[in-house]
């Protein structure tokens, strides 16, 4: 009869939309259980316990010797494989080579005693003389050649931060470039602070010229 197949088109419609829907349901749960591993996972640090924030500094050119002090409070500085470093610890950052995955140039620890007052400096020199792209393998001086008095290049290029933090993940830092360093640094979150230092090659020109 016409009422038992109106019936039984609207069971159909009625399993359709139930399989249509916990189809569409079961997609959606697989998406989210998907991303959970990505939304809850944690950033690749040392497996080093009670370290406070980990750091890494790069270069994109030149060579730099890098120093780390404690300015105010005791502040500890500790090496990926969980050993401290000392009380003002050097290293050498080379220009375009990464840290590597999972790792870190050092850890910032807070001492028994330390409030949020505790702050400390990260000073890289460059200590690298070559010209960035030498044309002819020489490598560029200043002053009057056959002097006696031409040296390399010129007045060390520097970046300076000062490191601290007004509370818990709010970190306070100051950098100071000098002699056309660039000095930049950036939030690495729920890890701590990465720290980067460059320069111009015109300014480096700009440096030969002055020193001449």
């Amino acid at each position: 009869s016409e009422r038992s197949e109106r019936s039984e088109r609207s069971e159909r419609s009625d399993r359709a939309l139930f399989f249509g829907g916990t189809i569409g349901a079961m997609w959606v749960l697989r998406s989210f259980l998907a991303l959970l591993p990505m939304a809850w996972a944690l950033p690749e640090v040392p497996p080093c316990a009670d370290i406070h924030t980990w750091h890494n500094v790069t270069a994109f050119r030149g060579t730099w010797k890098a120093q780390l002090s404690s300015i105010n409070e005791k502040a500890l500085f500790y090496h990926p494989n969980c050993t401290e470093m000392g009380a003002a610890p050097t290293f050498e950052v080379v220009g375009g080579k990464a840290v590597a995955s999972g790792s870190a140039t050092f850890g910032f620890k807070i001492a028994e005693g330390d409030t949020f007052d505790v702050a400390y400096s990260l000073t890289l020199v460059r200590s690298s003389a070559e010209p960035l792209h030498p044309k002819d393998g020489t490598v560029s001086t200043v002053g009057t050649v056959g002097t006696g008095r031409e040296r390399r290049l010129f007045k060390s290029m520097a970046c300076s931060y000062v490191i601290a933090a007004a509370g818990p993940a709010q970190p306070d830092v100051r950098a100071e470039p000098f002699n056309g360093a660039t000095c930049l640094w950036e939030r690495n979150e729920g890890v701590g602070e990465n720290y980067q230092v460059d320069f111009s090659p015109e300014d480096e020109d700009v440096s030969d010229t002055q020193m001449i």
